[in-house]
């Protein structure tokens, strides 16, 4: 049932039953009692209860109802994760690959307008701190306020990140990126930098740390690779001209079912994730029509990789020559 879910997934976000007791209680207005009565279904919650209940949490319900044997999510969140819940965010997605990984034929097509955070995840520096300036962007009343400290990052975190490169080097992938693709973490840097939000040292280690990551992007284009040391054929990049203003995941596998799906993110945070096989299929036609008019710049497309990742490169010159010590 879909209230006993809910409640089940508010418990675990909180140390015991009782703080989750007194959280809910609060956001609806009821007193603990009303608020226990909820929990063991005695009472049933209201339509506006539930809306309450599941953006605060950021609960994805169609996670809660779907979320069956076979039946995997890609989740690309709405950004509004509590500072000092990483894990919260990221332990589905590590769980997630984990299991799509062992799928012989799966594989996810990808277009948007930045580079997927997946990517990132061998850098977890540069993850860490786009969750810091989500977190201070959104300024949920909600929220723990973070503070960014490069030297404090726990490596619980590193580890976890790990798991998640580890795992989505083995999935396969045809994705079409366009020049726009670092252009947000250019910003949050810029950004920062210039609210005094981190150290000079800690901007310069980031630009380090991207510059890092677009080389490697790059050596994985020109291999067809994620996964450089074993070098398996299971990435293909394209460079589209066309502005997409959005986020676009779609799942596919022959052997199960339930596994193809697509998660639309049109306008953070708003996102659609339907199983619908009609939907699906349409948008896969409409991806493939994307890739088509697109430049391969991944093993063959030499001349056009060079100039996609030039291009990045001189954008991150640029933000270098902006920034100042203070």
């Amino acid at each position: 049932m879909l209230q006993a879910k809910i409640f089940e997934r508010i418990v675990s976000l909180h140390h015991n039953q009782a703080e989750a007791l007194q959280k809910v209680s609060d956001l609806l207005f009821i007193n603990k009692s009303n608020a226990y009565r909820r929990l063991t279904n005695e009472i049933k919650l209201k339509p506006d209860q539930i809306s309450t209940l599941v953006k605060h949490y950021n609960l994805s319900l169609d996670e809660l109802i779907h979320n069956k044997e076979n039946q995997y999510l890609f989740v690309h969140s709405n950004q509004s994760v509590a500072s000092d819940k990483i894990e919260v965010f990221f332990k589905p997605i590590f769980d997630q690959l984990e299991q799509v990984a062992k799928i012989p034929d799966y594989f996810i097509y990808f277009t948007g307008y930045e580079i997927p955070i997946l990517h990132y995840s061998a850098y977890p520096e540069l993850v860490y701190f786009k969750i810091f300036l989500w977190n201070h962007i959104k300024m949920r009343t909600d929220n723990k306020v973070m503070s960014f400290n490069l030297t404090s990052f726990d490596d619980k975190y590193r580890i976890l990140f790990k798991g998640i490169k580890d795992n989505f080097n083995k999935v396969r992938s045809v994705e079409v990126w366009d020049k726009r693709g670092i252009q947000i973490v250019v910003g949050y840097i810029k950004y920062a930098h210039n609210a005094r939000l981190i150290t000079f040292e800690e901007t310069t280690l980031l630009i380090s740390l991207l510059k890092k990551a677009i080389d490697d992007f790059e050596q994985k284009a020109m291999y067809g690779t994620k996964d450089l040391i074993n070098k398996p054929k299971n990435f293909e990049l394209y460079h589209s001209e066309v502005i997409n203003d959005s986020h676009m995941y779609i799942s596919n596998s022959k052997l199960i079912g339930q596994a193809n799906f697509i998660n639309l993110l049109f306008d953070s945070p708003n996102q659609i994730v339907s199983y619908d096989t009609q939907i699906v299929d349409k948008m896969r036609e409409r991806f493939l029509l994307l890739k088509n008019q697109s430049q391969k710049i991944s093993e063959t497309g030499e001349v056009a990789r060079r100039k996609l990742f030039g291009h990045y490169r001189k954008e991150i010159r640029l933000l270098e020559r902006e920034l100042k010590p203070f």
